[in-house]
């Protein structure tokens, strides 16, 4: 009897054990599969889930800003050595995000900087961030992790990305380049919430859209004079109509 248990049990682990690897390469694989496409926006709504299957993309986490879990968003911003955001630009963004998820949107200014460096790609962006995020308490709030960071490169042209599923970039020197000093203050904030708005936009689920006059339009992103003068700092009405029917 005591050795059927055992097959028994050790017969369990085998199927869960190759269950798990199953998930976790579904999970890498095209967005049609069966994963992707059924499973993966349900167990994505648990952190750990999230963590065990590696479900780390732009949206996983919208549940967390969409959903009833949690009651407010908290933005931790977290700068380079050196760098610094405008404290309207934060509160620009809170009122934004507070005012599409209907949960109350604080920032706090991480007590940590992270080393400067003049080129940083988003890995080592993860990795310089990681044991902030490890050690986050989301009992109360859903973390959404601002970064302000340098990207000094000849092919860098976006003033903005995405970092896993819970995170948002600001490229300083990008954002710079396209004001002179004699631009409007209060004109550059609203480029640098809008950018921001825009990523935010990407982790609850909104996809890039061909509109001239919405956020989402993926020239918000791009480096550009042109664009530096077409402030887009608010979602059309097209955007917040995607954005009710994704709410859970």
């Amino acid at each position: 009897m005591k050795k059927a248990i055992v097959v028994i049990i050790l017969t369990l682990l085998i199927v869960a054990s190759f269950g798990f690897v199953f998930l976790k390469i579904s999970a890498n694989g095209p967005e049609s599969n069966y994963f992707n496409s059924k499973l993966r926006y349900k167990l994505a709504r648990s952190y750990r889930w999230r963590n065990l299957l590696g479900l780390h993309y732009d949206g996983d986490a919208k549940a967390d800003y969409l959903g009833s879990t949690y009651n407010k968003i908290l933005i931790r911003v977290i700068s380079m050595e050196g760098l610094y955001i405008d404290q309207e630009i934060l509160d620009n963004l809170a009122g934004k995000i507070q005012e599409i998820t209907w949960k109350k949107a604080q920032y706090v200014y991480a007590v940590n900087q992270i080393p400067f460096a003049q080129s940083s790609g988003l890995d080592d962006l993860k990795k310089q961030i990681a044991g902030q995020k490890k050690y986050e308490n989301r009992s109360n709030s859903a973390p959404l992790f601002l970064v302000l960071a340098y990207q000094k490169k000849d092919n860098a042209t976006n003033v903005g990305s995405t970092l896993e599923e819970d995170g948002i970039v600001l490229f300083e020197d990008a954002l710079v380049k396209n004001y002179s000093s004699n631009n409007d203050v209060a004109v550059f904030d609203q480029y640098a919430s809008g950018v921001l708005l825009h990523e935010f936009g990407h982790q609850i689920g909104l996809p890039h859209n061909n509109f001239p006059d919405c956020l989402m339009n993926p020239s918000v992103e791009i480096n550009s004079q042109e664009r530096a003068r077409e402030i887009l700092n608010d979602f059309c009405d097209y955007e917040k109509s995607q954005i009710k029917k994704i709410i859970f």
